[in-house]
């Protein structure tokens, strides 16, 4: 650091911040210093506060480091805590879509199986409701058949024309 960075508002900043770690007063340390001429005990003393500056700067630096390094730490943990939510989200999601997915299926082998069953019900009812009519009509002609039987049985062919109509029916 130089001694141009004290007045500009990112200096004061620094400085402050640095004041405040190290419990010191929020002044710039070049504040004080003069360019005129000095007592050779003057200079002794500068060259002192020079290295008290340096070492405060070196301090500095340090800390802003290490506060850089926190600040690379949190955004690091905040970035892990974030893609962790994420992947529990997603892992939530894919085991939602797969019990989903399997309810689907078995939803699906059920109406094939109940299809299959439908059809195969449907033919037999069908097959019984042919034979059941076939067996009704059967039933209904048989009195009337029955009833030819015994009109037949009651005449008698006088002419010829009656035996050929009796040959017809005893066919």
């Amino acid at each position: 650091m130089n001694v141009a960075l004290c007045g500009t508002f990112a200096g004061q900043l620094i400085f402050g911040w640095l004041g405040d770690k190290l419990g010191r007063k929020k002044a710039c340390p070049f504040e004080n210093q003069k360019k005129k001429n000095k007592t050779p005990a003057q200079q002794a003393t500068q060259q002192n506060q020079t290295e008290q500056h340096k070492m405060d700067e070196e301090m500095l630096e340090e800390e802003v480091g290490e506060t850089e390094e926190e600040t690379n730490h949190y955004r690091i943990e905040i970035a892990v805590y974030r893609l962790e939510t994420e992947k529990n989200e997603l892992v939530e999601k894919l085991s939602t879509l797969t019990e989903e997915i399997t309810s689907g299926k078995d939803r699906f082998i059920r109406l094939q199986a109940d299809f299959d069953n439908f059809r195969r019900r449907s033919g037999k009812e069908r097959l019984s409701v042919r034979s059941d009519a076939q067996g009704e009509v059967i039933e209904s002609l048989l009195p009337m058949v029955d009833n030819f039987e015994r009109a037949k049985q009651q005449l008698q062919p006088e002419t010829d024309k009656e035996k050929q109509i009796d040959t017809i029916f005893l066919r």
